[in-house]
């Protein structure tokens, strides 16, 4: 089962951006003809990019969350505001964060939606 992202702080709403990118395939034919074909049952990727600035123990709870899941495993969020009204599984296998002063840091994570069963 799949765990679920600690939201001890909301992310910035001008750090976050949704990205939707199609998969296809694509045939090309010596008469500059060409025919494309979705890539799977699921051809659009969907990636999540999310901003925080907080206290660093709140941060640190999100950075360790992302460890433990190594970028492999999958995790819920429970926030309609961030992830739509509709739960979906993510991974995060990109999280760089920054100490702005002894108590005050930064994380910026880019998600990607997975289209396993939850």
């Amino acid at each position: 089962m799949a765990s679920t992202l600690p939201l001890t702080i909301k992310p910035v709403f001008n750090r976050t951006r949704k990205a939707a990118r199609p998969r296809r395939l694509e045939a090309s034919f010596g008469n500059g003809y060409r025919q494309r074909a979705a890539d799977g049952i699921n051809p659009i990727e969907i990636e999540l990019t999310l901003g925080w600035t907080g206290s660093s123990t709140d941060i640190r709870e999100l950075i360790d969350h992302f460890e433990e899941r190594a970028g492999y495993q999958s995790f819920t969020i429970n926030d309609a505001t961030i992830a739509d009204d509709v739960t979906y599984k993510w991974t995060c296998d990109d999280w760089p964060y920054d100490n702005l002063t002894d108590t005050i840091m930064t994380l910026d994570a880019t998600l990607r939606k997975e289209n396993d069963l939850i």
